[in-house]
């Protein structure tokens, strides 16, 4: 086998429908059946395809998530896990209709 060089598509050969035209920056997320907002720090996601800047390539910034702390990271793990209560909790076996009030933004 040998070893060929990968080469990705220019922004301008990606169909417009799947184009970033910009980073999706999530500032909101879900705890106990509501939406929070977050205004702390931010991770990056990157695609796993490459653009090419100059001579080099390096994975495209598509967006950021809320990088959360300790204790909004284990609340939200913690209601997560009594919601869905190994799959027999109120979240899995809740129809769909029901679930969408739930997850709208909280009123200030």
């Amino acid at each position: 086998m040998t070893n060929e060089l990968i080469t990705f598509p220019g922004n301008e050969k990606v169909p417009e429908k799947y184009k970033i035209i910009s980073p999706v920056e999530q500032h909101q997320y879900l705890c106990n059946g509501t939406i929070r907002e977050w205004s702390g720090q931010q991770h990056d996601v990157l695609s796993p395809l490459c653009e090419k800047i100059a001579d080099t390539f390096r994975p495209k910034r598509i967006g950021s998530y809320p990088l959360l702390t300790e204790t909004e990271a284990l609340e939200a793990l913690e209601a997560a896990c009594i919601a869905y209560d190994h799959g027999r909790g109120a979240w899995p076996t809740m129809p769909v209709d029901l679930t969408t009030p739930l997850t709208k933004p909280s009123q200030p």
